[in-house]
Order: structure tokens, then C-alpha cells, then sequence
């Protein structure tokens, strides 16, 4: 926001969750004044009750931000987020296939064990790569398998290797790094504040719809207070699982960034140390040629 506010930048989101409707508590999505304030791009554009957005979707959607951000003269910031989606953006998208719905109902109907041992089966080596609760990319793995007869460890670009590879010209990439027992304790508090904001009141509402789809239930939280309301956990339980899950997620996007750093003239910058106003101006000192304040 406030690197916007000194560029004449509008903000496109790279967040896998923040692209359903009605997930806004949980997904911290920015509120009405922020977004009224600097335009935001890609919230609010997948139905959560319906399977089927995909990295590519978002791609799409993204490009066509771009074009209509520099098209109002205004400087696109992409925001993660999800990391595999930024990569995506850097790289562009492997030769795998389109999602196959219907194949990827079947799926669901089996147990992980079941999965798992199908993935075994077919591509070990994937599955080596896949922790063994990760449902949802067992499935995409077998659903790659059922759909080109080839194991998903042999497509041409694979995100999940060390070192990205900048296919985009002009991209200015910052990496905001916190400390692991700083963001922890941010993690904490922000899960204690999205309670007080209402977010068991938005799981319900969400709920009171009909059930989240696969994808859009993923997103931290919703599972937690989902079993919560069916009376199956009580709310203290819930949200120290939610901030597990969201430390756990933390060093998973530790992981990525690590990867980004070897991006040629990636700028990192230390965000625990540094308040936002101090955050733009390592930016701004940088990037001299962004700089569009008066």
C-alpha cells in the first residue's frame, strides 16, 4: 500500500484464497477503505462452491490486469500470497494437462491411503516429492498420470525445482523476510484478532450455503471452525490448530522465498526491522526509476 501510494501502483493479488468470495476473514483479505484507497486486481473472482480454478485461471486473469493496469499508466504490484502462483507468473506454465473433473471425482471418493498408494504405483518418483498427507497434489499427480500416460516427475517444467527461471522482462522482485519467532508471534495474534472479527460468524454464513469446494476449503481455518460448529471441536482447540497450520504454512513459504533469492537482482528486505515507511524507501533507493513522488 504504501509503495503504491509513491508509485501510482494498483495492487494485483497472488493468493490462492483471496480468490473466492466470502472468504475474507480467514484469507485476510484488505478491507473496503484499503481497497477504495488503491485499486486491488483478482479478490473476489472464483466461486468457493465450485471445483475448478486453477493456477491457469488466475494466469489468464492476471495478464489481463496487466494490460489494463498499464493501460491506466498505473504500476502493477503483484502481491503473494501463494508462491506457486508467482512462479507460475515468472515462468510461465508447465505441458501439463487441463484439470479433469470428472476423473477427479472418483478420486475423491478414495482414501489417502488408497491414493497413495495408486501414486506409489504409477510415479514414485512424484511421490517421494509429495508428503504423504497431501491430498490434493496426490490427486493431481494421478490425474496428470490418467491424462498423458505419463508419470508428472517427467513433465518439461516442474515449480518445484531449486532455482526459478525469470521468463518475464521488466519484473522487480522484493522479498520481505521475517524472523521465524517475530512472525510466529504475529501469526498468534492475528489468528486471537480473526476471532473478535467475526470469523466463526463468516464460516457459518459460508456453511449456511452449502459446502466449500475442495480447493476453497483448503484455505486455513475453514476446516477448523467448520468442525467447531458441527460440535465436533471446541473453539480453544480450533484455533491453536489454525495457528499450527499457519506457522506450518509460514515455513513452507520460508522454503519458496529461498528460492527466489537466487532470482537475478532480487532485492530482500528485512520486514521485522523496518516499518513501511522505511520498507518503501529501500525500494524506492534501489529502483531510483520507479520513484514517481513529486
Amino acid at each position: 500500500m504504501e509503495l503504491a501510494r509513491r508509485v501510482g501502483g494498483e495492487i494485483l493479488c497472488a493468493d490462492s484464497m483471496q480468490v473466492y468470495r466470502g472468504l475474507d476473514i480467514g484469507t485476510a483479505k484488505p478491507n473496503e477503505a484499503d481497497r477504495s484507497e488503491i485499486p486491488h486486481a483478482l479478490l473476489d473472482v472464483a466461486d468457493p462452491f465450485v471445483e475448478g480454478f486453477t493456477v491457469a485461471d488466475w494466469l489468464r486473469l492476471t495478464n489481463e490486469a496487466l494490460v489494463a493496469t498499464h493501460a491506466r499508466a498505473k504500476l502493477p504490484i503483484l502481491v503473494g500470497g501463494t508462491n506457486l502462483y508467482l512462479r507460475a507468473f515468472f515462468e510461465g506454465l508447465d505441458d501439463a494437462p487441463s484439470a479433469d473433473l470428472a476423473f477427479r471425482a472418483t478420486l475423491d471418493l478414495e482414501s489417502d491411503e488408497t491414493l497413495r498408494a495408486r501414486l506409489l504405483a504409477v510415479d514414485p518418483k512424484r511421490a517421494a516429492e509429495v508428503h504423504s498427507n497431501d491430498r490434493r497434489r496426490t490427486i493431481r499427480a494421478l490425474e496428470v498420470h490418467h491424462l498423458t500416460g505419463k508419470p508428472m516427475s517427467s513433465m518439461a517444467t516442474r515449480w518445484d525445482e531449486v532455482s526459478p527461471r525469470m521468463q518475464r522482462r521488466g519484473v522487480r522482485l522484493i522479498i520481505l523476510d521475517w524472523g521465524v519467532d517475530l512472525i510466529n508471534r504475529r501469526i498468534n495474534a492475528r489468528v486471537k484478532s480473526m476471532l473478535s472479527e467475526g470469523f466463526l460468524q463468516e464460516v457459518e454464513s459460508l456453511n449456511a450455503r452449502g459446502h466449500l469446494g475442495r480447493q476453497a476449503a483448503e484455505a486455513v481455518g475453514y476446516r477448523e471452525l467448520s468442525a467447531v460448529l458441527a460440535k465436533d471441536m471446541k473453539l480453544d482447540d480450533a484455533f491453536e490448530a489454525i495457528k499450527i497450520r499457519t506457522r506450518q504454512y509460514a515455513k513452507q513459504q520460508r522454503v519458496w522465498l529461498r528460492r527466489f533469492e537466487s532470482m537475478q537482482d532480487a532485492l530482500k528486505l528485512d520486514a521485522g526491522a523496518l516499518d513501511t515507511g522505511a520498507l518503501a524507501d529501500a525500494v524506492l533507493a534501489h529502483w531510483p526509476d520507479l520513484n514517481r513522488t513529486p
